[in-house]
This record gives C-alpha cells, sequence and structure tokens, in this order.
C-alpha cells in the first residue's frame, strides 16, 4: 500500500473516530453548546462600541502618545463646529444672534462638553478688548441675557458686537464668515477691499473624551436640536465634526439593524430553496447564529474597545458558516436518502466534511493571526474576534447541525421527497453548462475576461510607472473617511462639503509644542555674582549661567534673562513660520513629562 493510502486511511479513521465519538455523546455535547451560547449571549449587552479612531493608531508611538497626552490634558480633540448662515442680510440682527445663543446653550448643556473651551459670540471667554475715555474695556460680545428687545438698545449691542469682531484678526475668522455679492468666501483680511459682509456665525464645541463612551444617546440629542432648529427657512443649520461624524456614524449603524434581519430572511429563503423542507431552512441557521452569538460574547466579556468596523466580524462569519452548513447539511439527506439509519448518515456526514472544513476553517484563522502582528488595535480585535469565531464554525455547523439532524429525524416519505428534491434539474443543467464551457474553446471566455481585469487594473494604478517610494501612483493614498462611512446623498456629507464651503479653516490641526529641559526654581537665598551683569556678550553671559545653575540648583533671571524654550528668538520664529502656513523645521519634539507647553492651532493652506 503506498504511502497517500496509509496516509488517506490514516485521516479518514480519525475523522471516523470523530464522528463516532460526537455521534455516542450527542446529548452533553449539544447542552455544552447550548449552555455555552446562552452564557455568551448574556455579554453581548456588554459590547463596547466606541467607534474611536484613537484605537485604529499604535499607542506606544510617541506621536499617538503625544497627540493623546495634549487631548487629554488641554482638550481641543474633540471639536465639533455648528454654523448658521442666515439667508437675508447680514448676521448683526437681534433674532439671529438669541439664535446663535440659543444653540450654544444647547450644545454646552450636552454632557462631557468643555465650555471653557468653547469659541463663538455667546462663550464666556470670547470677549471684547479695547479702551475708552475711562480706560481698558473687556467684557463679553453680547449680553448674557441675549440681544435686547429694545431697539435702541439692541441697535447698540449689534454695533458693540460687530466692532468687538471685525477689529480682532485674531478671533474674527473663528466667529464669522464673509460672502462677497456672488456668495463666495471671503478672507477675513480682504473682507473691506472685497465689499463682503457677515453671512455665518460659527460655533466651535470641545467635548472631553468620555462622549465617547455615550456616543448614541450624545449624537441622538444633537440630532434632535438640528431637526429643532434647522426647520427655520430664514437660515442654513449646519454641523460637522469629529465627535459628530464618528457618533453619527455609529447610530446610522444601528438604525440600519433592518439590513441585518433582511440578509438573514435571505439566508433563510436560499436554504428553503435549496432543500425546501423545514430542517435544512433552520438548522444551518442555529449553528451559524450560535457562533455569532459566541463571538459576539467575547467581544462583551472581553470589554474590547470597538469601532463599526467589527460589523464585518459576524457578517463574515454568517457567510463562511452558511456555506460549512450547506455542505454537510447535504451531505446528511443524501445519506439519509439513500435509506441508511439516521445514526450513520450523521456519521458519514460529519467524517466526510470535517476533514475539509478544519483545512479551510485553519486557513482562513491563520489569514486572521497575521492581522494580528500590526500594532492597530482594530487589526489586532478583528484577528482575535475572527480566528475565534472561525473556530466555532467547526463545532457550529459541521459538528452541530448533523447532530440536530439526528435528534430531529424525518420520516420515510420525507426522506423519499428530500431524495427527489436534491436531485433537481437546474443543477445538472447549470453544472453541464460550466463544464462543457471549460472543457470546450469557451474556456478562453473566463480566461480574456481575467485578462481584461489585469489589463484595466494595470491602466488605472499606473503600476508600470511605480517606483520604490510609490509602486502604485494611480491609487489614491490613505482615506476619505467620510466618504467611506456615508453616501454622497447623506445629509453628513452634504454639511460637510457646504462648512468647507463656508467656514474658513475648517480643516484644521492643533499642534502641542513642548520643551524637552525642565526650568529650575528661581533662586531665593543665594541669586548668582553681580560680576554676570559686567560681561557683554550674552552668549559667554548664558555660559556662565549655566554653570552657576548646575552648581547652585536654580536660576537667577535678573543676569540671566528668563529660562525656558519659549524666550528663545529663533522658536518663536519657527512657531510665527508655522501659523503662517509655513514649514519651518522646528526644534522641538515630545517629552513625556512636558514642563512648558503650548498649543498653536493653524489653519491648513
Amino acid at each position: 500500500m503506498s504511502d497517500a493510502a496509509t496516509n488517506n486511511k490514516s485521516n479518514n479513521t480519525l475523522a471516523e473516530r470523530y464522528a463516532a465519538f460526537v455521534v455516542r455523546h450527542r446529548k452533553p455535547l449539544m447542552f455544552l453548546l447550548l449552555i455555552m451560547t446562552v452564557i455568551t449571549a448574556l455579554q453581548v449587552k456588554n459590547l463596547d462600541m466606541r467607534n474611536d479612531p484613537d484605537t485604529l493608531l499604535p499607542p506606544s508611538n510617541r506621536y499617538v502618545a503625544t497627540n493623546l497626552y495634549a487631548e487629554h490634558n488641554y482638550g481641543m480633540g474633540n471639536l465639533m463646529v455648528a454654523t448658521l448662515r442666515i439667508k437675508e442680510g447680514d448676521v448683526y440682527q437681534s433674532w439671529f444672534i438669541n439664535k446663535v445663543q440659543e444653540i450654544h446653550e444647547i450644545l454646552v448643556s450636552l454632557e462631557t462638553s468643555r465650555p471653557s473651551n468653547f469659541i463663538d459670540i455667546a462663550a464666556k471667554k470670547i470677549k471684547y478688548m479695547g479702551a475708552d475715555e475711562n480706560g481698558l474695556v473687556f467684557k463679553r460680545l453680547i449680553p448674557t441675557a441675549g440681544i435686547s428687545s429694545d431697539p435702541a438698545t439692541a441697535k447698540e449691542q449689534l454695533a458693540f458686537l460687530k466692532e468687538g469682531i471685525e477689529t480682532n484678526p485674531v478671533m474674527g475668522p473663528m466667529l464669522v464668515g464673509f460672502e462677497d455679492a456672488d456668495g463666495n468666501k471671503c478672507e477675513f483680511s480682504d473682507r473691506v477691499a472685497n465689499n463682503c459682509i457677515a453671512k455665518s456665525l460659527f460655533i466651535i464645541g470641545d467635548y472631553t473624551d468620555d462622549v465617547k463612551e455615550i456616543y448614541l444617546p450624545w449624537v441622538r440629542e444633537v440630532r434632535a436640536m438640528m431637526d429643532e432648529h434647522g426647520a427655520d427657512d430664514r437660515y442654513e443649520l449646519l454641523v460637522a465634526g469629529e465627535p459628530y461624524f464618528l457618533a453619527w456614524m455609529l447610530a446610522d449603524l444601528v438604525n440600519k439593524w433592518w439590513l441585518f434581519v433582511i440578509s438573514l430572511v435571505i439566508v433563510v429563503a436560499a436554504l428553503w430553496f435549496e432543500f425546501r423542507n423545514w430542517r435544512g431552512a433552520l438548522f444551518p441557521m442555529l449553528g451559524v447564529g450560535a457562533t455569532i452569538i459566541l463571538t459576539l460574547g467575547l467581544m462583551g466579556f472581553t470589554a474590547f474597545k470597538l469601532t463599526t468596523m467589527m460589523v464585518l466580524t459576524p457578517m463574515l462569519l454568517l457567510a463562511i458558516g452558511i456555506g460549512h452548513s450547506v455542505q454537510v447539511t447535504r451531505r446528511f439527506m443524501q445519506e439519509q436518502a439513500k435509506g441508511v439509519e439516521c445514526e450513520t448518515a450523521a456519521k458519514v456526514s460529519i467524517s466526510h466534511t470535517i476533514v475539509p472544513a478544519t483545512l479551510s476553517i485553519v486557513t482562513d484563522m491563520v489569514g486572521f493571526a497575521t492581522l494580528a502582528t500590526v500594532d492597530i488595535s482594530f487589526y489586532k480585535a478583528y484577528a482575535y474576534f475572527g480566528m475565534f469565531g472561525m473556530l466555532t464554525l467547526l463545532f457550529s455547523t459541521t459538528t452541530l447541525i448533523p447532530l440536530l439532524m439526528l435528534s430531529f429525524p424525518c420520516n420515510k416519505a420525507e426522506a423519499n421527497r428530500e431524495e427527489a428534491e436534491l436531485e433537481r434539474g437546474w443543477e445538472t443543467k447549470v453544472g453541464g453548462f460550466i463544464s462543457g464551457l471549460l472543457a470546450g474553446p469557451g474556456k478562453w471566455l473566463p480566461i480574456g475576461f481575467v485578462a481584461l481585469i489585469f489589463g484595466v487594473s494595470t491602466y488605472y494604478t499606473d503600476i508600470l510607472n511605480g517606483t520604490s517610494d510609490d509602486l502604485m501612483p494611480g491609487v489614491e493614498k490613505g482615506i476619505n473617511y467620510s466618504r467611506a462611512a456615508f453616501k454622497e446623498q447623506s445629509i453628513t456629507i452634504q454639511q460637510i462639503e457646504r462648512l468647507n464651503e463656508i467656514m474658513p479653516g475648517v480643516i484644521s490641526v492643533t499642534v502641542p509644542i513642548r520643551g524637552k529641559e525642565p526650568v529650575a526654581e528661581t533662586c531665593v537665598d543665594e541669586p548668582f555674582p553681580e560680576e554676570l551683569f559686567d560681561i557683554e556678550d550674552m552668549g559667554e553671559r548664558l555660559a556662565q549661567c549655566e554653570k552657576y545653575k548646575t552648581k547652585l540648583g536654580c536660576w537667577d533671571p535678573d543676569p540671566c534673562g528668563a529660562q525656558g524654550i519659549f524666550n528663545q528668538a529663533d522658536v518663536l520664529a519657527d512657531i510665527e513660520a508655522m501659523e503662517e502656513c509655513g514649514c519651518a523645521p522646528m526644534s522641538l519634539s515630545a517629552s513625556p513629562a512636558p514642563m512648558h507647553s503650548t498649543s498653536v492651532s493653524s489653519t491648513c493652506c
């Protein structure tokens, strides 16, 4: 006997032993699987769907760590922008200003808001700074109670508001948007030369990272505000920003639960069409359903922070699991249609499908395992839970379904009907057509189709002109997250595009800048020697100051000047150049425990 025959016999014997074992102990095994499914089902409610882009990034990376540090300590990492654009006239109208203030109060009242970081005309920290005959003027742009109903008082308040906004070139562009006569966006600095008028007011809100834990109730409050106040025909209300965008993506997924139900109905219909009996339609769904529940329950039990992309896992398990279910169910019915006992049919169906199913599932698990090597949380979660789900398919489909068929056997008449239905004519015709196509001249059709795909792909990827830096110049790099999540006609996409037309700097970046060197305490009891004042060369004087700093452990600002990286002219010049949209080389970098820090918000040019 050849080695191949020996190995085949060994494999068959092992598969048959496994089949005999599970059939003999089917009741405790089915009960154990049922208990495990029920226990994990109770954990599904603990699913932590964050939809947090931070989980897509390796937390050990120093740039990611710096970003998280700045976000958690200084805020401005979860910004939401609400824009109100008036349709007739300019923004300096009492009712419109009061509407902006009303929406501001709603957004501030949302849970996890950072009121101190809000930027708009109603925010407490946004104040007018100037001088009059009595001295310094420092007060809010609009009264706490809003613009007065008295026309004379309202006129004065609106004039003060206009002056406070349009004479402040730093805060003005963040508070109001200008348009020319054709409706085109005007730069704040060019508004006078181009005869532009103020048409939009912006509310920039900041929320803590805790908002990610309450995305669903939070975004429903935002949408309720949009529905209520966006119905007024006198102005446009546009909302965008990361927390709103990500939260609405999660809510939109939950709201589309019926799509998953439709997919299940389609699968059941396909199973019924294939087997034409309740066992063939129900038992595969029970097996795959057990796998999905086990996987979702493990997700809830581990409290792993998941993104909306993890919805792919149960859908993938459904698609792959149904394929294995159909194979084992069909084999059981074919054996039963031959007139053998149900127990024999179960053993044969398990022993003949367990080996190819195991090879297929193990291959899939290896594919998932490769994703776990990437230091990105989402890929790791997808890999871990995908491997677990695929492993359970061996027991919930290839093993459980024959045991269910054995536990609920059909009668002889039903078996004879199943035998006739399993040999339907359309299967023979389709199989014969494909066999004839591949065996004759028609085989060039699929080959030509594949060649056409290669040709089109080569053209659009521009791979022939690729370099070591960019192998496929024709492929778009990066990802447009909004377009990947929502359709073109979605209100979310429309408002993002409209807001981008209205608001200058709607795409912005916050850059935290931190000094590496800690500052020393100021010398009190033992100042630096007065001889330092006699040294005229500042470079030499600073060198001496550093020596005394090392010796005394303190710093004397009188002869040596203020300490800290932000008192150096070249650093301030770099920061100014970056704010002006330049690419100045920064002499600072991230450090684990900053002593001094600042945050630079710069509009993308």
